[in-house]
């Protein structure tokens, strides 16, 4: 039986769709992964269904939403059930690496989670005794499409990083500046033409070929604020809103119905919405979208413990402040690691942009990495540290009141902080 109460005129017009990339709306049965179409899980997961219910549209919806639950599960053991817990008092987390199905399959589609990352490597000279060449960036999203994640190394250049192996060659750039804020950088003073170059941070030891601790990228707009249009403020602002707008609800005499659990419930609203159940920053958001709106949550702002403003589109505004013509307050979601929202892994560093957005950190890169992720430097990166830098999307928590209306669905379970969604406080027993 459909779970999402046959909302399903709006699930099958949907499923044809993908978010990121273009899903084929044939009917052939075959599952087409060309051209970039299976390069997510929801891609892959639409393919599939329309793969076993050729031509039965009904029967592919239901499909579709049956893998979405299944997506709902890993993104609850993500969030929950690890020990890198998604929702905390004061922020909604997240990893910036990309979940597992997220892949180069005709499109590189890597960086769905409001961050983007790539790399830039200066390699040896490519013939002994040379001058070094300049950087190189790896898997980087521009204008003109996303360039080779892949280093071809000469043998001499193989050679020279064999003899630094701990040396820093390179650096993973993850960023978090949003696709439609167009302001430059602070420390630009006003314009991309006066930007400085990144550089290598101020401890790293560096091989013995390069000669200057800038890498040679400036620190523009084209270099480093993110590309994909869904990883923007407008977007991010977009999603909380539908998120607390008419939660699901599961049947709450049935104690087995998936959609009694807090996060199950707002993952899949994800899913009803865009199709982005798959993702970590999408389902984590209408979790705690959905749990606000369940709880009766609004913003304080004279500090009288009386809500002043309830509607979604302006707490959403709370959480993702839009630019006006006179700031910005957020150019991006803050990074950090699991351990504070002002810390990072080791080997990584903030690059001083001239403000405190914390939204550039670059990680080191060296000669056994280089070596060892040739083929795909940008995926060193996301496996050597993507786990560990970590999206926090701030919450007021201190403005936040909740009153949950009496009788209200699953209202009785809403607590202090209704958007810290647990493990134990997330399931809810039939009634």
């Amino acid at each position: 039986m459909n779970k999402l109460l046959k909302a399903s005129t709006l699930l099958t017009s949907l499923l044809l769709l993908s978010p990121a990339c273009g899903t084929d709306t044939s009917n052939t049965g075959e599952v087409d992964c060309s051209a970039g179409k299976c390069d997510t899980p929801g891609d892959v997961a639409g393919a599939e269904c329309r793969a076993e219910f050729p031509g039965d549209r009904d029967a592919q919806a239901d499909c579709r939403e049956e893998k979405a639950f299944g997506h709902c599960e890993l993104r609850r053991a993500d969030s929950l059930e690890s020990a890198q817990q998604a929702f905390v008092k004061d922020a909604i987390r997240w990893a910036a690496a990309d979940v597992d199905g997220v892949n180069t399959n005709g499109n590189d589609d890597r960086g769905q989670e409001y961050t983007e990352y790539f790399a830039v490597v200066l390699p040896p000279p490519a013939v002994e005794g040379e001058e070094a060449g300049r950087y190189i960036a790896l898997g980087q999203n521009g204008s003109g499409g996303t360039s080779s994640p892949t280093l071809d190394l000469t043998e001499d250049q193989i050679f020279a990083l064999e003899d630094e192996p701990d040396a820093v060659v390179g650096q993973c750039v993850f960023t978090s500046w949003h696709a439609d804020i167009n302001e430059p950088m602070a420390i630009c003073n006003g314009s991309d033409s006066n930007c400085p170059g990144m550089p290598f941070p101020e401890n790293a030891t560096l091989g013995s070929w390069i000669s200057s601790r800038d890498t040679g990228m400036r620190m523009d707009s084209e270099n480093f604020r993110m590309k994909v249009g869904f990883n923007s403020n407008g977007a991010a602002s977009d999603l909380a809103e539908q998120c607390m707008t008419r939660p699901l609800v599961g049947d709450i005499s049935d104690a087995t119905d998936p959609l009694n659990d807090d996060y199950t419930r707002g993952c899949m609203k994800a899913y009803d919405l865009f199709q982005t159940e798959w993702r970590r920053s999408d389902s984590a958001v209408c979790v705690v979208g959905g749990r606000l709106a369940e709880c009766g949550c609004g913003v304080d702002t004279d500090d009288d413990g009386i809500a002043d403003i309830t509607d979604p589109r302006e707490i959403s505004l709370a959480l993702v402040p839009r630019p006006t013509a006179e700031e910005t307050p957020l150019r991006g979601f803050p990074l950090g690691t699991w351990s504070g929202a002002q810390e990072l892994p080791a080997g990584c560093s903030y690059v001083d942009t001239g403000d405190s957005s914390q939204t550039l950190v670059t990680c080191d890169l060296t000669g056994n990495d280089v070596l060892a992720g040739a083929a795909d430097v940008k995926e060193r990166c996301r496996s050597k540290y993507g786990n560990n830098v970590v999206v926090h999307v701030p919450i007021p928590s201190s403005a936040i009141v909740c009153s949950p209306p009496e009788g209200g669905n699953y209202a009785d379970n809403c607590g202090e902080t209704p958007w810290v969604v647990t493990a134990e406080n997330s399931s809810r027993s039939g009634q």
